[in-house]
């Protein structure tokens, strides 16, 4: 019949499962490398050999005291569609750093409406170094400007920064922007993993901005000149400035028509 099931740690003294046990009844989230230093700083047990990490894994789950991890899951992603009119679908997105003389580091966000491809929104992010990231409140001020000019789209399509998608936790959880948005009745959706053409219509957008604002010469004396002299110049480029995106026409034209 072959040799019997000793079972796992039955080389080991007796002792030791008692104490695993023990220790497992009263800590139930500790784990295999926590219970082991606390074998190993047990005095009881100071002259016994005792099992390695491994062995106690295999002991856990052999008692049914496993944890059970989850790995992360997504959450439902919708196609990402063409719109038909405008203000059907934007797409917001954060442009990296910039060191504005006298102002400091700014992150430019940028929405654009992807049917007229009208500038909705420019907001210049004050950061508090040039590593800092946009928050929660910073895109929320930017939709905000883009609510009050344009009202309410039907859908904003994002990336997967962590302001827009939960990627540290395993759980599919929304974003607080993210239900800040589905609390407005706007869907939110997401570009491709890896597909930064997803997005080419707000991307455009930074090199624009960029040109149009970020690269004069002039310097801004405060954060309010900057962030005035931006919508001045976001009102020119939807108004006056053709575009070869809308077949020759500022984007207001466009989106009149749309």
């Amino acid at each position: 019949m072959g040799r019997p099931d000793s079972g796992v740690l039955s080389s080991f003294n007796e002792q030791i499962s008692k104490e695993i046990l023990s220790l497992r009844e009263q800590n139930p989230e500790w784990g295999p490398i926590t219970l082991l230093v606390e074998l190993q700083e047990n005095p009881r047990l100071n002259l016994m050999v005792l099992p390695s990490i491994r062995s106690i894994a295999r002991f856990l789950d052999k008692k049914g005291l496993s944890k059970s991890y989850q790995p992360h899951s997504s959450l439902p992603v919708d196609k990402i569609f063409k719109p038909k009119k405008s203000h059907q679908l934007w797409q917001i997105d954060g442009q990296g750093n910039s060191s504005i003389d006298d102002v400091g580091p700014i992150a430019m966000l940028n929405i654009k409406d992807v049917y007229s491809k009208v500038y909705v929104a420019s907001w210049p992010a004050e950061m508090k170094s040039m590593q800092g990231h946009p928050n929660t409140s910073d895109y929320q001020t930017c939709l905000r400007l883009g609510f009050l000019e344009f009202g309410l789209p039907k859908t904003v399509q994002t990336d997967h920064a962590s302001v827009f998608y939960d990627n540290k936790t395993k759980s599919p959880f929304p974003t607080i922007l993210h239900l800040w948005l589905i609390g407005l009745g706007i869907k939110q959706i997401y570009s491709r993993v890896h597909q930064p053409t997803d997005q080419g219509v707000v991307e455009r957008s930074h090199q624009t901005i960029e040109k149009q604002v970020l690269k004069r010469t002039e310097v801004f004396q405060d954060w309010e000149r900057l962030y005035d002299f931006c919508q001045k110049r976001r009102k020119k480029l939807n108004e006056k400035i053709p575009s070869s995106s809308t077949n020759g026409q500022p984007p207001t034209n466009s989106a009149s028509r749309g």
